[in-house]
């Protein structure tokens, strides 16, 4: 989705959806994938950060908030009251969605947490993110593809401009990274070999 050389633009997501049968590497004592849902840690001992990300399907943002946000308290009740009356309503399910119907389908949620989300499948290359919001109350979740359109149309730009006029110039040479023209990579999908950026040179 974002070339190897878009390395300065980064995600921070809260977790990554991996089939547990791809972890087919000896496990240390005392450590076993009912461990690893309490505390994920020890698999860093046993795979590298990039190879986690290259096996995830997906990935993971989770909100914790007091109590429901009231646009998916609605966004609840409507899915409901159309599942009573038999209304089956058909989610987007690819990245050459238009990226206009794509957010207008998903307006149930913030504008910042679904650019997050957006934001981390484009650079981490993944298809979809499964938002969770949970309060002492409730519970939601919704998977949520990515598009590829809204993220050059929407975020690149100013993300772009962010780094430009707050980030690099007060980052020490050698941590600076050209962007060329984003046509040059609109094309650009899944399966891009996953690589981390030498930041000594």
């Amino acid at each position: 989705m974002l070339p190897r050389w878009e390395s300065r633009i980064g995600a921070s997501v809260d977790g990554l959806v991996i089939d547990p049968q791809l972890l087919t590497r000896s496990w240390p004592a005392g450590v076993n994938l009912a461990s690893l849902e309490i505390d994920p840690q020890p698999l860093l001992s046993i795979y590298s950060l990039p190879e986690l990300v290259n096996m995830a399907e997906g990935i993971l943002e989770i909100k914790s908030p007091v109590r429901m946000y009231r646009p998916l308290t609605n966004y609840i009740a409507s899915q409901q009251l159309k599942q009573e009356q038999g209304i089956t309503t058909i989610p987007p399910q690819t990245a050459s969605t238009n990226p206009d119907i794509h957010r207008q389908f998903f307006s149930h949620i913030w504008q910042t947490h679904f650019d997050q989300m957006q934001q981390g499948m484009a650079v981490l290359r993944k298809s979809w993110c499964d938002y969770v919001v949970y309060t002492p109350k409730q519970m939601f979740c919704q998977r949520i593809p990515y598009c590829h359109q809204y993220y050059l149309q929407q975020l690149l730009g100013p993300i772009r401009f962010f780094l430009d006029s707050r980030i690099d110039p007060f980052l020490p040479v050698g941590r600076r990274w050209p962007l060329p023209d984003p046509s040059t990579f609109a094309g650009e999908r899944q399966n891009i070999e996953y690589t981390i950026p030498n930041l000594t040179t």
